[in-house]
């Protein structure tokens, strides 16, 4: 199976923020909010599995436990204890509780 990869990025320096898109956008829709927010925060960017530049391999699950999973594993990544973190809907809030 082909691998999985999830684009992210991240812009400016001071206390972590986290973006996320709802479905069925991506990390470009908070590309403006992340420049303007970047001035006082580390502003970390990603696209949930499926979307955006991330990997968009038919056989990879993009289920809302899935989308849990690879952001808890993207703050460990970061080393993010307890980021702000901006939703753009209540998807990823559910699975990441």
């Amino acid at each position: 199976m082909a691998r999985r990869v999830v684009a992210w990025a991240s812009y400016g320096q001071g206390p972590a923020l986290v973006l996320c898109h709802g479905t069925p956008w991506s990390s470009r829709l908070w590309a403006d909010y992340a420049r303007a927010l970047s001035a006082e925060f580390t502003v970390y960017l990603w696209d949930m599995p499926g979307y955006g530049a991330s990997s968009k391999v038919p056989a990879h699950p993009v289920d809302l436990g899935m989308q849990g999973e690879l952001f808890g594993d993207l703050l460990a990544h970061w080393r993010l204890d307890r980021p702000h973190v901006v939703a753009h809907d209540g998807h990823l809030h559910r699975a990441a509780v």
